[in-house]
């Protein structure tokens, strides 16, 4: 049975976009559309990730696994992702390299769903302590859930400051309707939802 209890990730779908773009460099177009290091949920694959991104600036290759090694040891992280055997792991049973935007797609989805978890746990705690006022509580999430959205961007947000989510962050949606109807608020009186409640 899953862990439910772990935050959301993908570690097949990381492992497909950092092997994708090492065995077709070009594809890091792709991963840097949509990803940043951070956006991984493993360590490991950040460090990977991060090291790509540092050769291609660098104007040098990062299609083989050798050339990666070298710039992991290079900065003394080789250990900390694994040594070379992992780094070397990432192209066997690569998917097609043309999926590392879909899959780039799934690492992104599951970081927003990390970032939206841990914005609303923190809020959840506030509301525990009972010493949160509702209206600066409901502020402050609807601050720090645009500021995900436009991070991530998963949403426009207007002149208004109304999110006005796009498909890909109806994962915000739900949690955040759960959380307001534990305090009898309306998402849409606070404009959360673009007049969608």
């Amino acid at each position: 049975m899953a862990d439910t209890s772990a935050p959301s990730h993908d570690l097949d779908a990381e492992r497909a976009v950092l092997g994708g773009i090492i065995v077709d460099p070009a594809r890091l177009v792709d991963a840097r559309s949509v990803l940043l290091p951070d956006t991984f949920f493993r360590h490991a694959n950040r460090r990977i990730y991060a090291a790509i991104c540092r050769l291609a600036d660098g104007g040098q290759p990062h299609d083989d696994p050798v050339t990666l090694i070298g710039e992991l040891r290079r900065v003394g992280e080789l250990e900390d992702v694994g040594g070379p055997a992992y780094v070397a792991s990432l192209i066997d049973g690569t998917p097609r390299s043309t999926n590392v935007g879909y899959f780039a797609r799934k690492v992104k989805e599951h970081a927003a769903r990390r970032l939206v978890a841990a914005e609303l746990d923190a809020a959840r705690q506030r509301v525990s302590d009972g010493r949160a006022d509702v209206a600066a509580l409901v502020g402050d999430t609807s601050a720090a859930l645009e500021a995900i959205c436009r991070r991530l961007e998963l949403a426009d947000v207007s002149t208004e400051r109304r999110i006005v989510l796009t498909p890909a962050a109806g994962i915000v949606i739900e949690p955040v309707r759960l959380l307001w109807s534990e305090l009898g608020v309306s998402l849409g009186a606070f404009g959360l939802l673009g007049g969608r409640e």
